[in-house]
């Protein structure tokens, strides 16, 4: 792939000075489908099925991303262009032209990678919760690492040589060997990445590094992931995101517009029918922007929902499973849709 770097570099500038032609923007949008067709190209093993079943090709796809990237605002400004060149650590005119081009390559695949996550949720929401709790198992551990490559996210050993001058390790072997030392009693996410863990580390033959996607399907055949408890699962605003850099300001007004749409919910569907007084009504709602705020800053809930109500209402777990429990995970089902709304608009 033939890149002018300068070329590039003054589309970017005109696309935010409203004073790119269309000769200009034709070209830039060509070149930005070339890069996104490229990654999804080296990735099309998972991707093509991911379409087929959506109605798409990866032209469409890249189109869709494309789309996403060029829109404008009431004031026909290329807004997201604009925010990507004032999201550079450098002035714009200080950064060479493969500086540019690897930036603006790498803000391509956000949007391409947060596409795909799209598609994949849609097409497999038990795959992706899947998926979703992989990574928060390995945030928690001192196993594996992610890493994201142009041929997809590679889980890879965290303290030994991952061998990647090997092949990779024939998904059906590692299928083989995960399930003559799966114990049906393990029932955490820990639990089972140990178990791969262990049987990619104590080998030489292939590389340790696992494609997340592959690992996934193995974890859905043999997993049950409907008996991982809601309550313990927290919400990875940056892994929404899929890669996207949220600074603190836009997770913090997220935060913010959950928060009112939770409020208000409490007051309508509850409070006002009668169902919370005032004391129970600001309880409930106190806990759950503890846990919102849990979700953003930590990654996690900090302990079951009783405990964070508890804070706020001093009543026994009975009382909680009898009156509030229902309740409080619906709201936080809620405010999780809602987050990832807020998310995938933004993006």
């Amino acid at each position: 792939m033939n890149i002018n770097f300068t070329d590039l570099r003054d589309g970017l500038r005109k696309s935010i000075n409203n004073s790119i032609t269309e000769v200009e923007l034709t070209e830039l949008v060509k070149l930005s489908r070339i890069i996104i067709r490229s990654y999804l190209n080296n990735i099309r093993q998972s991707v093509t099925y991911l379409c087929q079943q959506q109605g798409l090709t990866i032209n469409d796809l890249a189109y869709e991303c494309i789309a996403e990237v060029f829109a404008r605002d009431g004031d026909k400004k290329f807004y997201r262009i604009e925010k990507f060149c004032n999201s550079l650590n450098d002035k714009f005119e200080k950064l060479n032209g493969t500086e540019i081009f690897l930036a603006y390559k790498s803000y391509l695949l956000t949007f391409t990678n947060s596409q795909l996550a799209q598609l994949f949720a849609r097409n497999d929401p038990t795959g992706s919760k899947i998926h979703r709790n992989i990574r928060d198992a390995v945030k928690k551990s001192d196993m594996f690492i992610i890493q994201r490559r142009v041929s997809g996210t590679m889980l890879l050993p965290k303290s030994i040589d991952p061998f990647e001058h090997l092949p990779l390790f024939p998904i059906e072997e590692l299928e083989r060997e995960y399930l003559s030392n799966h114990e049906p009693k393990k029932i955490t996410f820990l639990d089972h990445l140990q178990v791969v863990y262990d049987v990619v580390a104590s080998q030489n033959e292939y590389s340790r590094s696992i494609p997340i996607f592959e690992l996934v399907k193995i974890f859905k055949k043999y997993f049950a992931a409907d008996a991982l408890s809601e309550d313990k699962i927290g919400l990875d605003v940056n892994l929404l995101a899929n890669g996207g850099e949220l600074n603190s300001f836009e997770i913090e007004e997220f935060q913010l517009k959950v928060l009112a749409a939770m409020k208000e919910k409490i007051l309508i569907k509850y409070f006002a029918k009668g169902k919370f007084n005032r004391e129970q009504a600001e309880a409930v709602y106190f806990a759950l922007r503890d846990i919102v705020y849990d979700w953003c800053f930590n990654g996690e809930c900090q302990g079951s929902f009783f405990n964070y109500l508890n804070r706020y209402l001093d009543i026994e777990e009975s009382a909680y499973n009898a009156t509030y429990k229902a309740k409080i995970e619906y709201l936080v089902k809620l405010a999780r849709e809602e987050f990832i709304s807020l998310i995938d608009s933004e993006l």
